[in-house]
């Protein structure tokens, strides 16, 4: 495994910073495959085809229970599914990760 990836995997392990990177990912995706729950069209960013539906589904369950704080907004099963999921986007989440600096809710 490349250290990138060891980077990520290692964020990851905070439920928080699973959550925004999930809502990260979610809005870097058009508003059409937000709708849609889908991709449409191969651009780097968001999702990919097979996990456009179920990530997509998670993010908006974060925005959705806003009243609670992050890293309590998806279950257990939940973050299971996204851990397994999320280290093929390693690359946008290192972007993520290097143009989130100095925000509130930092990574």
């Amino acid at each position: 495994m490349d250290a990138e990836r060891q980077v990520v995997e290692s964020i990851l392990e905070d439920q928080s910073n699973l959550e925004l990177v999930l809502l990260e990912m979610y809005h870097r995706q058009t508003p059409d495959e937000q709708y849609a729950h889908r991709t449409g069209i191969w651009n780097g960013v968001g999702f990919n085809k097979v996990d456009a539906d179920l990530l997509t589904s998670f993010a908006e369950q974060i925005e959705r229970k806003n009243y609670l704080p992050l890293g309590a907004r998806l279950s257990v099963k939940q973050v299971a599914l996204a851990r397994k999921k999320l280290p093929k986007y390693h690359r946008q989440i290192v972007d993520i990760i290097m143009n989130k600096g100095g925000e509130s809710n930092e990574i």
